[in-house]
């Protein structure tokens, strides 16, 4: 077997909390194929290279030196010169182990990351935008259109991550000499990144192979497209951990990889589709490979693994999901492990890395799968924490709650999605919403914090309809122990492989799409329900209001929660921490207005404003972007570091009517969901 390696590659840009599971999982399979693997995580590499304070002066400096006076500029190159410090302060704050757990302390390190990398893409393009939180990597190129693709694979004046490939990734990747190279793409955000550094890696000689979920989606739009393999030199669609080693084989032996199941490649001016082989049984590889990796490197002060239980969907019904039909032919139900071997991970992980703390990623665990799991864990006496998405069921009983809870089950993430029954059962959901409501209860009360995601808009939400979806979930957060539980509302998008999209014409939806590998349809229109502008209106509106059914302040009661990270990782890690930690988080949250004039609120540090070019005032710091506000509020918040809600309310009202009191708390909770005021 060939000495030269088969290496693989996560490219930019995702949040830099966890490496990613897929590339661990081959790397594995590889090593027990008998290849020699490599894996490097390019994107915590591409990000720490960018926010180097060498790099990021430089940037701040160029960003200095363009005029511009909108609020993304103000803000740029007003904390410019601070920056550098700032990151380097915020990148060790997320890695230590007291500081990380101040909430105030952690949600500025995250907003200065992002203001970094903010300077860093405005620095290169002015239409260029770059953040972890939230997750974004857009530009003026579409990565659904593959006419943009190809442009924005060479154009070297707005690609962030262009000089990191040439300078470092590129150069040290081809002192390997590699046998084969795989760029795994996850998201929508590593696509160009991810593309960039194939191309470079392609036009020195390397077989370069593209996988990840996102392309396995396309299977048939790409056998159509013979200029995307410039781009790479083939497309692996759906699970690896047969493929890879397949091809490693087919290119070590010299001949063309027809024979390799669920590939893509180009043979002269056509595209060879080799055999649709769907997964039969589950691969089992053993324990994910993450042992190549600097796990220090991550913004976590210990590391938080992913882990999965099985592959596939259980349910596979839900009109409006596209996961059962991701992969098209190649698609499988679902696969589960035995207990023992995922318990048998964790403990190989706990061994390598001292890890404790898991994030399963299976689509949903069963009950009985988390039973056995936590049986498991009880008998082998393994100190671990885990959270995992799962299905709400009336299998979610108090007795099993408390036996989840008891061998370190710490969250369930669970898909409710709309709050009327009818609209749940027209898209069949599978989901009965009493059953919810017991099932949630059963895992608070055994101490599992739980994450409900909801979506606007489904077909069929509107008029009595749309009322019952927006009571029950009003009603639903007023049930949840907020911060530490939380919930997130999305408008219904039309995901381009769902059963709805697929059978439009028949559910009175029309839609317009204008990329090649669309995601979701751009926009859409049903005869029985909203429209995605209606849809979108109606999502953010429910949001704000199940935040003030939790929260005096009507504080993120979501992800960005401003007082319990809402991220799997971070959550993670904040209910690990014990009884006393969570208690306090909770006597924290403003939820009674009672009590709310005398708690205090903090004014970011370095707090500076401007006027823009609309002759608006704007302020902001390195740890919050820029907002709109007045000459009186500024004066008011920038006179002292620490007021009580009630002081700032009086000052800003200017002693006027209750009414304008109430107008000033709403301005006060809108400077501190931007991180002006920290609760």
């Amino acid at each position: 077997m060939s000495e030269r390696p088969v290496i693989l590659l996560e490219p930019p840009l995702f949040d830099c909390r966890a490496p990613h599971l897929g590339c661990a999982i081959l790397i594995a399979a590889l090593r027990r194929a008998g290849y020699r693997a490599l894996f490097r995580d390019l994107n915590v590499e591409a990000v720490m290279w960018l926010l180097a304070p060498e790099r990021l002066s430089g940037a701040a400096r160029r960003v200095k030196a363009r005029p511009g006076s909108g609020p993304r500029y103000l803000r740029a190159a007003g904390c410019a010169d601070r920056l550098p410090a700032a990151t380097r302060q915020a990148l060790a704050d997320l890695r230590h182990p007291q500081r990380f757990f101040d909430s105030r302390v952690h949600r500025a390190a995250r907003s200065t990351i992002d203001a970094a990398l903010d300077v860093q893409a405005l620095a290169v393009h002015e239409q260029l935008y770059a953040s972890l939180c939230p997750q974004q990597y857009n530009g003026p190129y579409r990565a659904g259109s593959l006419r943009d693709l190809l442009a924005a694979t060479v154009d070297r004046e707005s690609n962030l991550f262009l000089p990191f490939f040439e300078e470092c990734a590129v150069p040290e990747v081809m002192e390997s000499n590699p046998l084969l190279v795989g760029v795994s793409i996850s998201n929508v955000f590593q696509v160009i990144p991810g593309l960039t550094l194939a191309r470079r890696l392609r036009a020195e000689g390397v077989y370069v192979a593209v996988g990840g979920p996102l392309f396995s989606k396309f299977r048939a739009e790409i056998a159509t497209r013979p200029e995307f393999f410039d781009l790479c030199s083939a497309v692996a669609i759906g699970e690896g951990e047969e493929t890879l080693p397949a091809l490693a084989a087919a290119i070590e032996r010299g001949v063309a990889p027809a024979a390799v199941a669920n590939l893509l490649y180009r043979e002269g001016s056509r595209v060879v589709s080799t055999p649709v082989r769907p997964p039969g049984g589950l691969v089992e590889v053993g324990a994910a490979d993450f042992r190549d990796l600097d796990l220090s490197g991550y913004l976590t002060p210990s590391p938080v693994l992913p882990i999965h239980a099985g592959k596939g969907c259980g349910w596979r019904r839900c009109t409006f999901c596209e996961i059962p039909q991701s992969d098209g032919e190649s698609s499988a139900a679902r696969r589960i492990r035995e207990p023992h071997r995922v318990v048998e991970e964790m403990r190989t992980q706990q061994e390598r890395h001292g890890a404790r703390h898991f994030v399963f990623t299976d689509e949903s665990l069963e009950p009985g799968l988390l039973r056995g799991m936590a049986e498991t864990i009880e008998e082998s006496r393994l100190d671990v924490n885990y959270l995992g998405y799962a299905r709400l069921s009336d299998e979610f009983t108090p007795q099993l709650c408390t036996a989840l809870a008891r061998s370190g089950c710490r969250k369930l993430l669970f898909g409710l999605e709309s709050g009327s029954q009818e609209v749940n059962d027209q898209c069949r959901k599978g989901v009965d919403l009493g059953v919810a409501r017991r099932a949630i209860d059963a895992c608070q009360q055994a101490g599992i914090a739980v994450h409900v995601f909801s979506i606007v808009g489904l077909p069929g939400e509107r008029g009595q309809a749309a009322e019952d979806a927006g009571g029950y979930l009003s009603g639903l957060a007023r049930q949840l122990d907020v911060p530490l539980s939380t919930m997130d509302v999305a408008p219904f998008y039309l995901n381009w492989n769902s059963w709805l999209r697929r059978n439009a014409a028949g559910c009175g939806i029309s839609f317009r799409a204008s990329q090649d590998f669309p995601l979701h349809a751009d926009e859409y229109w049903m005869a029985d329900g909203m429209d995605s502008g209606a849809a979108l209106a109606a999502a953010d509106e429910m949001h704000r209001r199940v935040c003030w059914e939790a929260s005096a302040l009507g504080l993120d009661i979501g992800y960005r929660n401003p007082v319990w990270p809402g991220w799997e990782e971070y959550t993670l890690l904040y209910l690990s921490q014990g009884a006393a930690f969570r208690d306090a988080a909770r006597q924290a949250w403003p939820v009674a207005t009672g009590d709310l004039l005398e708690r205090s609120v903090l004014v970011v540090e370095d707090l500076a404003a401007g006027a823009s070019e609309a002759g608006r005032l704007l302020a902001w710091s390195p740890s919050a972007p820029a907002v709109e506000t007045t000459e009186e509020v500024y004066r008011a918040i920038s006179a002292r570091r620490e007021f009580k809600v009630g002081e700032l309310a009086g000052e800003l009202c200017g002693g006027r009517s209750a009414d304008a009191q109430w107008e000033s708390l709403a301005q006060i909770a809108a400077l501190i969901h931007a991180g002006v005021l920290q609760w």
